[in-house]
């Protein structure tokens, strides 16, 4: 009696997963975006080639063609880094502030260096209008703002701001709510 009360349950468990799946809606997501400010480290050391960095503060200006990821961010990050080789990793967490939506994103950032460029990425829950909603995007960082290529306009980090890296990314929102 109690195998058939744990199949039942699992029955039960599994049917409910498979008709939020058919509810759910994944929304692919590209976005570009520049480091337009950054905050010292709460704490640095040296150990050989390799600097640790605890706490950096990093501002950046996100655009994407999906108004949900449109606005600013806010990292907070610990990282690794060999200052020779351009390697290490690096974990923290993120708040995105979408401009058009009552609602942020927040989340965690996890990834490493690789020949001084930032490989990452970031699952982010929504709250407000976004409650429900998963942001999952993989980034790469640490290129030229100035590449005409990322289409990045002169004043994206505002009038007076000089961005001092870009990055790029994609990945998805999934609404698990849609109707």
């Amino acid at each position: 009696m109690r195998n058939l009360a744990i199949l039942c349950g699992i029955v039960f468990l599994l049917s409910g997963a498979t008709v939020l799946s058919e509810r759910a809606i994944r929304t692919p997501v590209e976005v570009v975006g520049a480091n337009c400010a950054s905050t010292p480290p709460a704490k640095v050391w040296f150990k050989g080639n390799v600097a640790h960095f605890r706490g950096v503060g990093a501002l950046h200006a996100v655009l994407s063609d999906n108004p949900l990821v449109t606005g600013n961010d806010l990292w907070v990050m610990d990282t690794d880094l060999n200052t020779k080789k351009g390697s290490g990793s690096l974990h923290g967490t993120i708040t995105l502030y979408p401009e058009s939506v009552d609602g942020t994103w927040e989340g965690i950032v996890g990834g490493h260096w690789h020949s001084f460029l930032m490989y990452a990425h970031i699952l982010a829950h929504g709250t407000g209008d976004l409650t429900g909603q998963t942001l999952n995007l993989d980034i790469v960082a640490g290129l030229d703002p100035s590449d005409p290529a990322l289409g990045l306009p002169g004043d994206v980090c505002g009038p007076a701001v000089t961005p001092t890296a870009a990055f790029v990314g994609e990945g998805y929102i999934l609404n698990p709510n849609a109707p």
